[in-house]
């Protein structure tokens, strides 16, 4: 009989990324999907912060698309 184990994982370079994942400790893939869940946090925060933001002031020194801006202001 192969001294292969019926529960054994393929090698590495057979594995899904499922078989991969599963094979790493529970404390590290705790603190992977922590780290995971962290990142998306910050960036849900950021651009919340960022549509709250107000919008940049308008340059009235800049020409428009009808003409120049001092002819709007009029």
């Amino acid at each position: 009989m192969a001294n292969s184990k019926p529960n054994s994982l393929p090698s590495p370079k057979n594995r899904t990324f499922l078989q991969s994942w599963l094979a790493l400790p529970a404390r590290t893939r705790l603190y992977v999907s922590l780290g995971v869940c962290v990142v998306a946090g910050t960036g849900i925060m950021i651009s919340d912060f960022l549509e709250n933001s107000p919008p940049p002031p308008h340059n009235l020194s800049t020409k428009t698309a009808s003409g120049s801006a001092s002819q709007n202001l009029a």
